[in-house]
């Protein structure tokens, strides 16, 4: 029997609320594994800053024409790029979770929680520092002048974050148990990029916008992203990202709970 299986808690909430009380450990993992991937560039961890604001000016400005929407196209854009990276980044840490972590899994005691939460800090990091970034070019290229609602961009990012959790959840089960999941996942990013409203905005579809909104990540997107351009999301972004994140959280950590004994095997 493997270390995580024998010293394993008697509930998935158990396992959880120990995960998170090992703050610390998942802490430095995760911020060490940021730092390492950037240990022999010179800037280190703020090309991940920069890259949103390359990526963002060189192709902001080619689609600004392309779109003809002027300034606010491209604060549009800028925000969008900015939520997208740390998510994009999830879907490939999620898919990818426990083979990463094999040797820690089947031969370290802890609650197995600790690998997603540490897995969801390292994404926060990442939209920490570049949601900044698609702030700041949206600011400087047409949007409105910060108001009231610019305080909605908090309860934003934590109803982001918390789907984040269990979108990791789930899809880390999922990619471990079939994987074949693990390999069409970085083949459906660039599918989701451009399905979702990030390089185009749902008022281009006209009479067919609703087609944005049956997408559940229009509405994860709005509420960070709407309150920076002077707007109030709607009231449907905010039951949806409530919504899925409840019902997301409690489905997919009663996944990981039903499995978690099982993951060394799978290994």
């Amino acid at each position: 029997m493997s270390s995580i299986q024998a010293n394993a808690n008697p509930t998935m909430l158990a396992d959880l609320i120990e995960g998170l009380r090992r703050h610390r450990l998942w802490r430095f993992i995760a911020q060490r594994e940021i730092a390492r991937q950037y240990k022999r560039t010179i800037i280190g961890v703020l090309w991940i800053p920069l890259h949103v604001l390359l990526h963002v000016l060189i192709l902001g400005a080619v689609f600004t024409l392309v779109m003809d929407g002027g300034g606010r196209y491209f604060a549009y854009f800028a925000l969008s790029y900015a939520i997208w990276k740390p998510f994009g980044q999830m879907l490939g840490l999620a898919s990818n979770l426990w083979k990463s972590n094999d040797k820690y899994v089947k031969h370290l005691p802890g609650p197995i929680s600790l690998y997603v939460i540490k897995a969801v800090y390292r994404v926060t990091l990442v939209l920490v520092m570049s949601l900044p970034v698609g702030i700041g070019l949206a600011y400087a290229t047409g949007a409105p002048a910060p108001g009231w609602p610019l305080l909605l961009v908090i309860p934003g990012v934590v109803l982001f974050v918390a789907n984040m959790a269990w979108i990791t959840t789930a899809l880390s089960v999922i990619c471990l148990r079939f994987r074949d999941v693990r390999s069409l996942v970085p083949n459906m990013l660039f599918v989701i990029y451009l399905g979702t409203p990030i390089m185009w905005e749902p008022s281009k579809l006209g009479d067919h916008q609703w087609i944005a909104q049956v997408n559940p990540l229009y509405h994860l997107f709005s509420v960070i992203r709407e309150p920076v351009l002077g707007a109030m999301p709607a009231w449907w972004s905010w039951a949806v990202a409530l919504g899925l994140a409840v019902v997301g959280n409690l489905v997919a950590w009663s996944l990981l709970g039903a499995v978690r004994r099982r993951i060394p095997l799978w290994l």
